[in-house]
């Protein structure tokens, strides 16, 4: 190719036409530009193409982990919500003061119930490796870094900083109970609810102390309940719809 224009140009320059040599020499000057300027053109829409791809698995990635965070927190739910109807029956039972029945064992053993959100950020981290900047939509962008910035580490330090450990009413369940168990399993490993029985029940109904756990407890249980609803979980689900739309749109554009 190059030989060719070489002799296209000596041909001129021998006849003498310095006119038709120099528009030659800008068509060729033209051409080269143009051929830069397409390959340029070219490698810019490869790069774009590569970094959307990049940036459409990456929210993939988190979309997955956020489905797996739903569930935890569906989880965190039901247990709470399970722990305080046993709270409330006990305390009833207590308040009518009505005798101690065997099938009251599986409510005092649920009483106990505690759970903990651990969220799986593993995708956010890869993120913060490559660049957040790696997401072009900046809402989507602002709404997961909220996600795991704020909302993931409020939940940390609220589970983590309550004002009742975990293990408050377990310690005081060792001196009134036969057993301290929220859980007992099969020989298949199947999990099945536990059963506590109290020394002394009637005793045990005129303790103020116990009850003060039972309500303090029951009480920390519905801030967690609440904060799990309103803060992560509905949070989560119109994430995971906005990134599944955010994804079916990158898709439709490479």
């Amino acid at each position: 190719m190059f030989n060719f224009f070489r002799k296209i140009r000596r041909l001129l320059i021998n006849q003498g036409n310095l006119k038709k040599y120099f528009t030659y020499a800008l068509g060729e000057i033209l051409l080269v530009v143009t051929g830069i300027l397409i390959a340029l053109a070219v490698n810019n829409w490869w790069q774009n193409r590569l970094k959307k791809v990049e940036e459409v698995k990456v929210l993939k990635e988190i979309k997955e982990s956020l489905e797996y965070d739903k569930l935890d927190i569906l989880f965190n739910i039901n247990a709470y919500k399970i722990a305080n109807r046993c709270i409330d029956t006990i305390l009833s039972v207590m308040e009518q003061d009505r005798p101690f029945r065997q099938s009251l064992g599986k409510y005092f053993a649920g009483t106990l119930i505690t759970t903990r959100f651990i969220a799986r950020e593993g995708s956010f981290d890869v993120l913060k490796s490559k660049g957040i900047e790696l997401i072009s939509n900046d809402s989507i962008k602002k709404a997961i870094v909220a996600m795991y910035d704020a909302r993931y580490q409020y939940i940390n330090e609220l589970q983590f900083g309550l004002n009742l450990p975990d293990n408050v009413l377990s310690l005081f369940c060792l001196d009134h109970f036969d057993i301290v168990e929220t859980y007992t399993s099969t020989e298949d490993s199947t999990y099945l609810p536990g059963s506590m029985v109290p020394h002394d029940f009637e005793k045990l109904k005129k303790n103020r102390q116990y009850r003060t756990l039972l309500k303090s407890i029951h009480s920390q249980n519905m801030n967690l309940l609440f904060y799990y609803r309103k803060n992560v979980s509905e949070p989560i689900e119109n994430l995971i719809s906005d990134l599944e739309a955010e994804i079916k749109r990158l898709n439709k554009n490479l």
